[in-house]
């Protein structure tokens, strides 16, 4: 019975491991494409090339939202 325990948790963990391998040549992880580190490829906006809003004594602006 405890050889039957052990096989079934070796299936469950080597078989999602044999899966991934299949398909085309991207490389894919179990939730989906992988970049660097670990991380999904992130499309970002390029930064903006406006001046920063200013306060009228002309120091810059730092109120709202910052992401």
């Amino acid at each position: 019975m405890r050889k039957l325990f052990i096989l079934a948790g070796l299936v469950a963990f080597v078989a999602p491991l044999l899966a991934q391998g299949q398909g085309g040549g991207e490389q894919r992880g179990v939730l989906g494409p992988v970049g660097a580190l670990g991380q999904e490829v992130v499309k970002r906006t390029p930064p903006s090339t406006e001046p920063p809003p200013r306060l009228p004594d002309g120091t810059i602006d730092l109120n709202g939202v910052w992401v």
